[in-house]
Parts: C-alpha cells; sequence; structure tokens
C-alpha cells in the first residue's frame, strides 16, 4: 500500500521486470507521459522535452513555488527512471529543472526532490 493512498499498488520488483521485458508497457507510459507534459504546457520529441509556447507562470501552477503538482513530478521522474524509462526521467528531469528555474519561481527545495529522483 501506498503511505497516502491505501489503494495504491506499490511498485514491485515483478512489476519492473515485466517493464523491462514488454516494449508495450513501456509505450503506454510514454503515452501517459505525454499526457502530463502537455498538462504541464510541456511537449516531447523523442528524448528531448520542451515548453510549449503558452507556457506561462499565471497560468501555470507548477511554474510556482510548492504545490502537489511539484510532488506529482518527482514521482513521475522516479517511475520513469524505475520503468526502465532512464532517458526519459532524465530528459523530464533536466526539463523541469531548467524551464522551472529560468521561466518560474520553482524552489531549491523543489529543484533538489527532483535532482534526487533518480
Amino acid at each position: 500500500m501506498g503511505r497516502f493512498n491505501a489503494f495504491a499498488p506499490l511498485l514491485t520488483s515483478e512489476v519492473q521486470a515485466t517493464f523491462e521485458r514488454e516494449s508495450s508497457l513501456r509505450l503506454h507510459q510514454q503515452r501517459s507521459l505525454d499526457v502530463m507534459l502537455d498538462f504541464f504546457r510541456l511537449e516531447r520529441e523523442n528524448h528531448v522535452i520542451t515548453a510549449q509556447p503558452n507556457l506561462s507562470i499565471q497560468a501555470h501552477a507548477w511554474l510556482k513555488a510548492g504545490g502537489h503538482n511539484h510532488l506529482r513530478i518527482t514521482r513521475m521522474i522516479l517511475s520513469l527512471a524505475l520503468c526502465h524509462a532512464p532517458e526519459l526521467a532524465q530528459a523530464f528531469q533536466k526539463a523541469v529543472i531548467d524551464i522551472g528555474t529560468q521561466q518560474g519561481i520553482v524552489s531549491e527545495t523543489s529543484v533538489q526532490f527532483w535532482r534526487d529522483a533518480i
């Protein structure tokens, strides 16, 4: 069970091994990543993640200090790394750190969590 959601499944070593074997699972995870990237007003071309032209601190909460989206970003980076998508984990990590600190007011605490995720 997860710490905050009693019904959240844990990522077991068996599930990680399945992600390593099954490319279809990694493709599904990439599609989910793309949905979340769009939510954050980011976009991906292979392993390069950049800001969409309409990304702004006024309209996108993740560019502001704190908030649950920063925790969500940490979990996304970790999930990608643990589910055998290390290049995507690194690309997403780099993008949120670079864009968050250059275009937003992301705290050093959040940046450190993102760095420590992988």
